[in-house]
């Protein structure tokens, strides 16, 4: 669902708000020049974007980052989340943040995840097989669900890899009839 970035939208709310305000109240006041007042703020508003883009380090906001690491996590993350959203129809799942933002296209109930914002995140880091699938981010050389699983023992005795390409692989617990 398509609802995952609202936050964005949430957090810009209250400035697009207070931005309004004297904006409407000058349109009120000023009828007549309202459409210089009203181009007078789509160019300060522009221009503040243009100013954003201009200065260095602008991708390191946290919000045009986490959009910028979306778009480059390339089709194969997008082809395992797309996956995991075909077949993973139970059980929790275990991701790391740079799989977070493609939480809409796993497309499952927040309760199934367990990620750095979940309160079993350092138990799974602990023992990754409390999860039923776990997708790991290969792009990632700080992903802990990576890490975890390369130190868990026995981790492959217990999940077949049911996704793999170059960048991501996404295992499933073996059922007994498995083992």
């Amino acid at each position: 669902s398509s609802l995952f970035n609202i936050r964005y939208g949430l957090v810009v709310l209250p400035g697009l708000v207070l931005l309004a305000a004297p904006v409407f109240d000058a349109i009120a006041r000023y009828g007549r020049h309202a459409a210089v007042i009203t181009l007078a703020s789509v160019v300060l508003v522009g221009g503040s974007f243009v100013e954003l883009v201009a200065v260095p380090g602008w991708r390191s906001l946290p919000v045009i980052a986490e959009g910028l690491e979306q778009r480059a996590a390339g089709q194969q993350q997008h082809a395992a989340a797309e996956w995991v959203r075909s077949n993973a129809s139970s059980g929790r799942i275990l991701i790391d943040d740079s799989i977070n933002p493609l939480l809409p296209v796993i497309d499952i109930d927040l309760h199934r995840v367990i990620a750095p914002f979940s309160s079993d995140w350092q138990a799974a880091l602990r023992d990754p097989t409390i999860a039923e699938w776990v997708f790991v981010d290969r792009m990632n050389p700080f992903d802990g669900v990576g890490q975890a699983v390369a130190a868990a023992d026995g981790f492959d005795e217990q999940f077949d890899i049911v996704f793999e390409r170059p960048e991501v692989i996404v295992y499933h617990r073996k059922t007994a009839d498995d083992r």
